[in-house]
């Protein structure tokens, strides 16, 4: 299976660019990627690919088009996103051009290229899951401008594949976590202010929940994804939510890893005004993937 990544020096991207290359092989695996402060992966997916690697952006139809040509892909996994929801709200024309605009243009070039496409969009399109866990059908209530233009890009797909013919999938992932994350996240973030013996400030006391899956599972998640579409095993149009097997609150994830660090909780956390926009939980069913063969392996 020959495969284009774009975004694929991302946090997530390497680590399916490294599972791809496993599997299928180095001259199966092709990646652009903007290098942007999230390419964090650059240099080791630069190790791994050489000149596979090529520096482009997904807003720029000419270089998606040169890439697809040149790649000559079985399938396209689509992960390059504007995906910190902080800088999506100072910025938020920026999240929509790169989660929304770009989206819509690599699926325009697959669809004319005749080449699937394997969208990652995100669980955050549903906004706040108060109900209990959501669905693929559930509707789409985005709360930032980062989820919002992840849903406008999965619209553009959605069209895309009426409009010409695309065949696809969409996967929405809950937070992943493991090597090679940008230190803006919570993780990262965190651990860097607690071994400086500093509190970590958490949005409105930290409270919300939220659903986690190792990066790893994630990537093997999107790469079997990219295979069933490609052999046609899923039908065009078929939707995945990445179901992580834990749920708890941003407090809980940080004082674990504050008892890791021997950190003392009264030490560790104060809290900070709370995000606008910020979903209260944010949780997926997967029994679609499950019922398709795939499970994260710690659930």
């Amino acid at each position: 299976m020959r495969t284009l990544v774009t975004g694929g020096a991302g946090f997530i991207g390497q680590h399916v660019v490294h599972q791809l290359v496993r599997d299928h092989g180095t001259a199966s695996v092709y990646v652009l990627d903007a290098r942007t402060r999230a390419a964090t992966g650059w240099h080791t997916v630069g190790r791994a690919l050489g000149d596979q690697l090529w520096l482009g952006n997904v807003c720029d139809a000419g270089e998606v088009r040169v890439a697809l040509a040149d790649a000559k892909p079985d399938v396209v996994l689509h992960l390059a996103a504007q995906s910190h929801v902080d800088r999506s709200l100072q910025q938020p024309g920026e999240a929509m051009m790169v989660n929304g605009y770009g989206t819509q243009v690599v699926a325009a070039a697959c669809a004319f290229a005749g080449v699937p496409l394997g969208s990652c969009s995100t669980d955050e399109v549903y906004g706040p899951a108060l109900g209990g866990p959501c669905h693929e059908d559930s509707r789409l209530l985005p709360s930032s401008p980062y989820s919002a233009g992840k849903a406008a890009g999965e619209l553009a797909v959605r069209a895309m594949g009426t409009s010409a013919g695309l065949r696809y999938a969409i996967t929405r992932g809950c937070n992943a976590g493991g090597p090679g994350q940008l230190g803006e996240k919570l993780v990262p973030s965190a651990g860097a202010l607690l071994q400086a013996g500093r509190p970590v400030p958490l949005h409105g006391g930290g409270h919300q929940l939220r659903q986690w899956v190792a990066v790893h599972e994630f990537a093997d998640a999107l790469c079997n994804v990219a295979e069933w579409l490609t052999a046609g095993a899923v039908n065009s149009g078929a939707t995945f939510n990445i179901a992580g097997p834990r749920v708890a609150s941003v407090r809980e994830v940080v004082l674990a890893l504050a008892a890791e660090l021997g950190v003392p909780e009264a030490e560790a956390v104060i809290t900070s005004a709370d995000r606008p926009g910020q979903d209260a939980a944010n949780r997926v069913d997967g029994s679609r993937l499950r019922d398709q063969g795939w499970v994260a392996a710690a659930d």
